[in-house]
């Protein structure tokens, strides 16, 4: 379940900004191949580290950040770079969503969507003193479930639009 989880979170952090390259992109066909291509580039990052995790599960069991917990094994100071860009992820990630959600509540290019973004800002921020991984452990799991409805929707939606593709153009259902 954790798995289905972290794909569902991931379509869902990403579904703002998706939503946006996906309608300035005109060609599907190009749109396909780089999501094809992205997909297999992350799946493929994302086994290496996996492997990597394993060789080591003792050493990283308990660790809020296993991959810093290995960088850190092989040489400390690939460890104190790779701490430099997993703060510049967090920092790069959090003004990406911060920004989604707050445009999805008040319009943007307002003085009332700047001082939104502070107030979202501040909360999000208040939200961090949590704790890493009590954070990460609460939003991963309920975002990833409301992925899932999200997830439904889409394939829903995409199965109607063929249908009605299919009802006003019946030489499409042959293909």
């Amino acid at each position: 379940m954790g798995s289905l989880l972290y794909v569902s979170y991931n379509i869902t952090a990403g579904i703002a900004m998706l939503a946006v390259m996906g309608g300035t992109f005109k060609n599907k066909k190009q749109a396909g191949m780089g999501g094809i291509l992205g997909g297999i580039g992350l799946g493929l990052l994302l086994f290496l580290i996996n492997l990597g995790m394993m060789s080591d599960l003792k050493g990283i069991e308990g660790s809020g950040m296993p991959t810093l917990h290995l960088a850190n094994q092989i040489s400390p100071w690939l460890g104190y770079i790779l701490s430099i860009i997993l703060l510049g992820m967090i920092y790069n990630t959090a003004v990406g969503m911060l920004y989604a959600f707050t445009a999805r509540l008040v319009p943007a290019e307002t003085k009332r969507f700047k001082l939104s973004v502070i107030i979202v800002g501040i909360l999000a921020f208040l939200a961090s003193f949590v704790g890493f991984i009590k954070l990460v452990g609460t939003v991963y799991p309920i975002t990833g479930y409301l992925g899932f409805v999200i997830i439904a929707a889409l394939i829903i939606s995409w199965i109607r639009s063929k249908m009605k593709k299919e009802a006003v153009n019946p030489e499409l259902a042959k293909f």
